[in-house]
């Protein structure tokens, strides 16, 4: 059984992430929703200290300022476990599902958690469970574009200049992480939620086809979905669903204001003429179309 103590010196040794197996394997034994709370809290943060250490995004100092802060954030969370609450063991690895089973209850009662939405928590949890997850970053930096098949059988257009990072195996949620242009083609996943993590918004769905252009020089994020339906969330917004994007639709996200402007593309025409139908197509899309009668 793991007193107090052991825990603080697993803590103060630098073992982590085996007390934080520890917490959360058995995080439904504690009766204390703050304190599960907190936990959540901890292991999000930790995988985002992280993931920002491994994306060289953070500085080292400020990592080391923030690494602290958990530590000692870890340790009063110890503090505050009822000995009885204390697990006689950490369980082994737990499968995806058990893990959303084991959170389900404190999510649903608390769907928003110091700033990071349910959604969030989830993945960077199942992240944290699957590691040594193997993740791969494919870069097109050439003119053309360029094909690829995940490992969910996932199609991809990866555009010129763009990059997507992905897991190397099956995993429920499937997270990617993109910048650029890429077109998704998802087939039905059985419940099983695919994620597109790009800049600070998430894009959520089990099935669709569409593309989403993203790059941190613009002033907007845009998506257009061909097939099926997509969520919309802000990854550090208290408000859980921004937008529902279906079938041609195309959504704009203005990153200064955080507008969103969504407009329907499909046109349909019976019995109207020719020219008429060209006129709308133009004025609808903002192009020009050039006809040539035929000889």
């Amino acid at each position: 059984m793991f007193s107090k103590k052991e825990l603080q010196s697993l803590v103060a040794s630098g073992n982590i992430k085996k007390v934080l197996d520890v917490l959360i394997t058995n995080i439904d034994s504690i009766d204390d929703s703050n304190l599960r709370n907190s936990i959540l809290i901890i292991v999000a943060r930790f995988n985002k200290l992280q993931l920002e250490k491994n994306d060289n995004t953070i500085h080292y100092s400020e990592y080391e300022v923030e690494y602290n802060k958990l530590l000692a954030a870890i340790i009063n969370t110890i503090n505050k476990i009822k000995d009885k609450e204390l697990p006689v063991k950490a369980l082994s690895k737990p499968s995806d599902r058990s893990v959303i089973k084991i959170l389900n209850t404190v999510i649903r009662k608390n769907p928003i958690i110091l700033g990071f939405s349910a959604i969030v928590v989830v993945a960077l949890l199942l992240f944290y469970y699957n590691k040594p997850q193997k993740i791969f970053t494919e870069l097109n930096d050439g003119n053309e574009v360029r094909y690829l098949t995940l490992p969910n059988k996932v199609d991809i257009i990866l555009y010129p200049y763009s990059r997507l990072t992905y897991p190397l195996k099956e995993c429920d949620p499937y997270l990617v992480k993109m910048e650029g242009e890429v077109k998704f083609d998802i087939p039905d996943m059985n419940d099983i939620d695919f994620y597109v993590l790009s800049e600070n918004l998430i894009f959520t769905t089990t099935g669709a086809k569409f593309k989403i252009k993203s790059n941190p020089r613009d002033s907007v994020i845009e998506i257009f979905v061909n097939k099926g339906i997509v969520e919309l969330k802000e990854e550090h917004h208290k408000n859980d669903l921004l937008a529902r994007v279906q079938k041609s639709e195309r959504l704009m996200y203005l990153k200064s204001s955080k507008k969103i402007i969504k407009t329907n593309l499909s046109l349909e025409f019976r019995q109207t003429k020719l020219s008429v139908a060209l006129s709308i197509i133009e004025k609808r899309f903002n192009i020009n179309i050039s006809t040539t009668p035929l000889s």
